[in-house]
């Protein structure tokens, strides 16, 4: 955030209540930052916080290990002011963790697969006047959720630029904790917000990785039973 251009961004920084150094890195950094530090409820709780503090159009949510590359404000600066009205505009990420750019263009098709990377989107305030913040009923995939409402909606406008925006470190809850929550809804928001089409496609493709799974449960037990048969024949040494 420091590489950009200071005259574009109202730049917030948002902490759970940390009990380590991390105020102090803040605060040595970047001194005249808007901090924010108190207990939350999750990830989304604190989003919430900090687009409320927010004053620009678009905002943009990077986690603590991520990095907008530099200069990407400015260069974007003349597209997200002349967006019209309850607009996203979105690009790419790296993905350190996988080193692979993620993801392109997004479709309906694409969206009821997996989400958008929100460290690579500009997302028009006005949206969240509309469809609210967050729901924090979904600790990981608030942010699906949110896309999804928004790309059904046809007053919304979405424009891809191919850019890498940001580079996203991986690793964080998104990666490593199950929305329960979420996944058992999404059948049925997806029909409700898209149409039966989609709704088919994600049942279809949920047992497709069903199977997937069995087979590969499958394979391991015969490796298993072919490595225990192999372990048995080996002379004793």
């Amino acid at each position: 955030m420091l590489a950009q251009d200071p005259s574009l961004i109202d730049f917030h920084v948002i902490d759970g209540d940390s009990t380590d150094d991390t105020l102090d890195v803040v605060r040595r950094m970047a001194p005249s930052v808007d901090l924010l530090s108190e207990p939350d409820t999750g990830v989304y709780d604190g989003i919430n916080k900090g687009i409320a503090r927010s004053t620009g159009r678009f905002f943009l949510v990077l986690g603590a290990g991520d990095v907008l590359r530099p200069g990407i404000i400015a260069k974007l600066a003349d597209r997200l002011a002349a967006a019209p009205p309850h607009s996203i505009v979105y690009g790419n990420v790296h993905w350190v963790s996988l080193n692979r750019i993620y993801d392109g263009f997004f479709t309906k098709r694409k969206l009821t697969l997996r989400c958008i990377c929100h460290q690579a989107m500009f997302i028009d305030r006005s949206l969240v006047d509309r469809f609210g913040p967050y729901d924090l009923r979904y600790p990981v995939a608030a942010d699906w959720h949110f896309n999804i409402r928004c790309f059904a909606d046809p007053r919304v406008q979405t424009q891809y630029v191919d850019e890498i925006i940001a580079d996203y470190e991986g690793g964080g809850i998104s990666d490593t904790v199950h929305d329960t929550r979420f996944q058992a809804d999404l059948t049925e928001l997806i029909r409700a917000s898209f149409g039966t089409p989609y709704f088919l496609l994600l049942m279809l493709h949920r047992a497709w990785r069903r199977v997937r799974g069995i087979r590969l449960r499958g394979i391991q037990r015969r490796l298993r039973r072919m490595t225990a048969r192999i372990a048995g024949s080996a002379p004793q040494s």
